[in-house]
């Protein structure tokens, strides 16, 4: 070692330790010279940053993302993430609105993501091809939307029946189903446990009855609208599809307009129901209003719309007396209840700490919401249109916690919308243009992002 040390100084060199390693160090040089010798077993390893770790844990991470999420905002970020983002299996549901959707960006969706199991289309030009995509790519699926569809032949929900064998859910809203034997073809799908007929202009009565009636299973029914003018939802109609689904159903929304009260308290005995919609209810008696929270003690949901017979008294007993089991209520909507007050609305804001959604719309004779900015924190939609007395100057700035307003369009003249642009820059305004459009799909909207 002496003979090494002693060349090393005759070359004007020495050796130093670094790392626990000995390198060989120039005298003359400066430190910036010394290089370390290294010998490791992660030599060669490339480090792991968010831009390329592998496909498996970012498909373990994307999972919690929902679909919008993942079309905003991780495909976007680079390549790597776009393709791990575009796997199949995390595409479990699949929206397509409008009639301006290519058919063939429709196609090519349907035959990427063949694991979807949920699919909506809402207002497609062809749908009837869309539908037969759908059965042929994505042959699990398990709910099914076609809303507002012009035309959907016979033949086509003919497909979906013998094609779909787990299909769990069909949602027809508003389209135009044709054919004079649909029903037959509807009632083998007896696996059905979710079923949306509203405003299905061509659908009567008796195939009505037939479908549900061979539905054992059926836990979400809804007929918030029959739109047949052939044909008119009758009291005995009602009473017998109730009387036939109330040990299963969880959700109801019901088109009450031509149902007597007698009737309405067929709903009643659907004690497990935790959503409940109540649609053009003129009939519906105030002391039925106040034992809502004694029939429904699962309730979360609440849509009573225009009952003229609610008035302050009714609602404030509901919400009051029943205060163990409304507090509980995520979304309600008074709609149409002229006759309610500012002291039904200090009733419900004292009692619903959890409310998300409330609409008020056409409650003329309600002034002051002034209780419900202030005891709701988690309220984030509210639709005030068509309240003649309310004076929203008074409530500005509003919370910044709300995130969708409703209004009518008489408000946009008004000097607080100007106001509102400033101060509420992350709030969605929907202007209603009509009062008297109870479908919340059929409101002419006008929407408006700053």
């Amino acid at each position: 070692m002496a003979s090494v040390t002693n060349t090393a100084n005759s070359n004007k060199n020495v050796f130093v330790k670094v790392r626990s390693k000995f390198v060989l160090k120039d005298s003359k040089a400066s430190c910036s010279n010394i290089i370390p010798y290294r010998s490791s077993f992660f030599e060669n390893v490339e480090p792991k940053w968010f831009n390329n770790l592998p496909i498996k844990i970012l498909l373990n991470i994307f999972q919690y993302f929902s679909e919008e999420e993942l079309r905003k905002c991780i495909l976007p970020v680079c390549q790597h993430w776009k393709y791990a983002a575009q796997q199949p299996v995390l595409w479990k549901k699949l929206v397509f609105r409008g009639k301006h959707v290519p058919l063939h960006f429709i196609s090519k969706q349907l035959r990427m993501y063949t694991e979807a199991e949920s699919i909506l289309i809402d207002n497609i030009t062809e749908a009837a091809t869309v539908i037969r995509q759908i059965c042929r790519c994505t042959p699990n699926i398990k709910f099914l939307a076609i809303r507002y569809c012009t035309s959907v032949p016979e033949t086509a929900i003919r497909f979906i029946i013998s094609s779909c064998s787990n299909l769990e859910g069909l949602d027809l809203c508003g389209s135009h189903v044709n054919g004079s034997t649909i029903h037959r073809w509807l009632n083998g799908l007896n696996r059905l446990k979710k079923l949306n007929l509203s405003d299905c202009p061509h659908l009567y009565v008796k195939p009505l009855i037939s479908v549900i009636l061979n539905c054992p299973y059926l836990e979400d029914l809804r007929i918030s609208k029959f739109s047949n003018k052939r044909d008119t939802f009758m009291n005995a109609d009602a009473v017998l599809i109730l009387s036939n689904l109330s040990e299963n159903l969880k959700f109801l929304s019901l088109d009450c307009t031509s149902l007597s009260s007698t009737s309405i308290q067929k709903v009643f005995e659907c004690k497990k129901l935790e959503r409940l919609g109540l649609i053009g209810a003129t009939n519906l008696t105030g002391t039925q209003v106040m034992s809502i929270w004694l029939q429904f003690p699962n309730l979360k949901q609440l849509k009573i719309r225009n009952a003229y017979q609610i008035a302050d008294v009714h609602v404030i007993h509901l919400f009051t007396c029943g205060r163990s089991v409304m507090t509980h209520l995520v979304y309600l909507d008074l709609a149409g209840c002229f006759k309610i007050s500012d002291e039904s609305v200090t009733a419900i804001a004292n009692c619903c700490e959890y409310l998300q959604h409330l609409g008020l719309k056409c409650c003329k004779s309600i002034s002051n919401i002034k209780p419900l900015l202030e005891r709701n924190p988690k309220l984030n939609t509210l639709n005030i249109a068509f309240m003649s007395l309310l004076n929203i100057d008074k409530w500005m700035p509003f919370p910044k916690y709300l995130k969708k307003l409703l209004i009518d369009d008489s408000r946009l003249l008004d000097d607080w919308f100007i106001n509102f642009q400033k101060n509420n820059k992350d709030v969605r305004v929907l202007v209603c243009q009509s009062e008297y459009n109870k479908h919340i799909s059929n409101i002419n909207v006008i929407t408006r992002q700053f």
